[in-house]
């Protein structure tokens, strides 16, 4: 079920309510690869955007398609048509990365008949037509096996070997990751992996399961036969945390409860690379006082190494139970805020709520303002909902939580400083407005030296 929902069109995680638009786009696109107009993307089973079928054999395909649909009366043709398009669903109900020729391997047996079909019949036409003799006819067929066979040669011993990039494809990188986590041998680390909500377990990394699991487990005996519940309980190395709102906070501290050092595997290339997206993650670890001591950088991934608090360091978002009340322009909310300060940062919560459905994914601007009026920090970021949507696919009157933080610039002067937000059209960069007021005040922030700051929060 979580597969499903994560890459079936009728999910509406998937549609984002345009269901038929994104039928039609995933069907002509599917439909494409067996004409030589489009190709799958994916490296792992075939050169990247190769169509199906080369042009000339998506010829005697389409020749073939039309001679069965002539034929529909006879039992033979019809169960061709039948078959070649019931092996099609997997392709099209699954839009991700359409055309998908994984999803399509089941179309092989058919669409090859279908090509047969149109060769075959090309071939009487031509000779019927020209009185050929065997022989060109002959010359003609091995004419069309043999670019078959040549461009299947240069495709996969040249091509494929020396020109595709295998590092993502094949995985590389999860054996790499694999053997990093494994050498960790300090007791009191924890290794965590940030998992995107709108793919959630379905996603998990398996390849890196399967080589952690075998890389932590005591005999051969057991890496053979494995027992599933012992493989998801007790014998991973690390924990993946979905960043989901309600949940995240709780599944942290469970993930760190009797540890002092945490490390972050923040993807860059993978599905997950936008799992923080909403930054919910930085700004747990930030309010809860973890301590960045290093970052190893890699091609596909960065570990971050995090010190905590103690042994029983708590996580948790903040009520943002400050009213603010402004709408701006009758088309979204301001409700609620929160401003807290921390060491290094200060941390903003913001409740937004959609007066009526936008066409617009708007962007948000929380400034940090000193006395003087000048803008000290700035976070600039599109307004998500918690599964990642923008304004545009929000659901009027439902509230959505937002969270900043404003990172403090090193010898930032003592004073007082105001918390600010603008939201504005990210094309335009036109503001929403209150009555032309842009700048909306969230709160404010007394700085007494730089590693003190005492936090108030009064109406204006």
């Amino acid at each position: 079920m979580d597969r499903a929902g994560a890459v079936s069109i009728f999910s509406p995680n998937v549609h984002h309510g345009n269901f038929w638009g994104l039928l039609g786009q995933t069907t002509l696109t599917t439909l494409g690869t067996f004409v030589s107009l489009t190709g799958d993307p994916n490296p792992l089973g075939n050169i990247p955007y190769k169509p199906y079928l080369p042009p000339y054999l998506a010829i005697f395909f389409v020749i073939g398609i039309i001679i069965s649909i002539r034929n529909w009366h006879k039992p033979v043709y019809v169960f061709l048509l039948i078959w070649w398009s019931v092996m099609l669903l997997p392709g099209i109900l699954a839009p991700e990365d359409a055309p998908h020729h994984l999803r399509l391997i089941g179309t092989i047996p058919a669409t090859y008949l279908l090509v047969a079909l149109g060769l075959c019949y090309s071939i009487i036409k031509i000779h019927n037509l020209f009185h050929l003799t065997v022989p060109p006819i002959m010359v003609l067929i091995t004419l069309i096996f043999g670019l078959t066979s040549y461009h299947t040669y240069d495709d996969y011993f040249i091509y494929w070997t020396n020109e595709i990039d295998h590092y993502m494809s094949f995985d590389v990188y999860a054996e790499e990751l694999a053997h990093h986590i494994s050498n960790e041998t300090e007791s009191n680390n924890t290794t965590v992996i940030p998992m995107d909500l709108r793919a959630s377990h379905e996603a998990r990394h398996y390849t890196l399961d399967f080589l952690s699991y075998g890389l932590n487990f005591p005999t051969k005996q057991a890496l053979l036969f494995p027992n599933i519940k012992n493989f998801q309980k007790n014998t991973l190395p690390y924990e993946y945390i979905i960043i989901d709102e309600s949940t995240i906070a709780q599944s942290l501290t469970n993930s760190v409860h009797g540890k002092t050092k945490l490390n972050v595997i923040r993807w860059k290339q993978d599905k997950h690379h936008q799992a923080d997206e909403k930054e919910l993650f930085t700004f747990l670890l930030e309010t809860g006082k973890a301590q960045r001591l290093d970052t190893k950088t890699y091609p596909v991934y960065d570990i971050e190494t995090y010190q905590l608090p103690n042994k029983y360091t708590i996580f948790t978002l903040p009520q943002i139970e400050n009213v603010i009340d402004i709408t701006l322009d009758n088309m979204i909310q301001i409700q609620r805020a929160t401003v807290i300060a921390t060491t290094n940062a200060v941390a903003v919560g913001i409740t937004y709520m959609p007066i009526t459905q936008t066409t617009v994914n708007y962007k948000a601007s929380i400034r940090l303002i000193s006395q003087h009026g000048d803008v000290v920090v700035q976070k600039d970021r599109v307004l998500y909902h918690n599964w990642h949507q923008g304004t545009m696919y929000w659901t009027p009157h439902e509230s959505v939580n937002e969270y900043y933080l404003l990172l403090l610039p090193p010898q930032i002067p003592y004073g007082m400083y105001t918390v600010h937000a603008v939201v504005y059209h990210p094309d335009t960069l036109a503001p929403l407005t209150l009555n032309g007021q842009v700048e909306i005040y969230l709160g404010q922030i007394q700085l007494r030296d730089t590693k003190d700051l005492s936090l108030t929060l009064s109406p204006r």
